[in-house]
């Protein structure tokens, strides 16, 4: 990502993305999406960003958090360790482990 901030929505693969560049977050909150709702709990959670409503988005009300999100990546140096690598030892350790058990 080359940007000084992410204003998307809160999928895996977009907020995986911005910890990786350890890009802030603006996350526009879809609630009836069991997924988007743990991952914005997750961003809150960890400081690396805000959450705002879809009508929240639409009204512009997005631009007044930029400054306070900005100083929110001084957060990521104190991500644990689950999100702070890039998790391919993980996810292959999880996978092997998987094919052991089924084979």
């Amino acid at each position: 990502m080359c940007s000084d901030i992410a204003l998307i929505k809160p999928g895996y693969s977009s907020v995986s993305e911005a910890i990786r560049s350890q890009i802030p977050i603006i996350a526009v909150d879809f609630p009836q999406s069991r997924e988007s709702k743990f991952i914005s709990n997750t961003i809150q959670e960890l400081g690396i960003g805000k959450i705002i409503t879809p009508n929240e988005y639409f009204m512009g009300k997005w631009n007044e958090i930029i400054p306070e999100v900005l100083r929110m990546k001084e957060n990521y140096k104190d991500l644990p360790s689950r999100f702070a690598q890039n998790g391919e030892i993980q996810i292959s350790t999880i996978i092997l482990d998987l094919l052991e058990e089924i084979m």
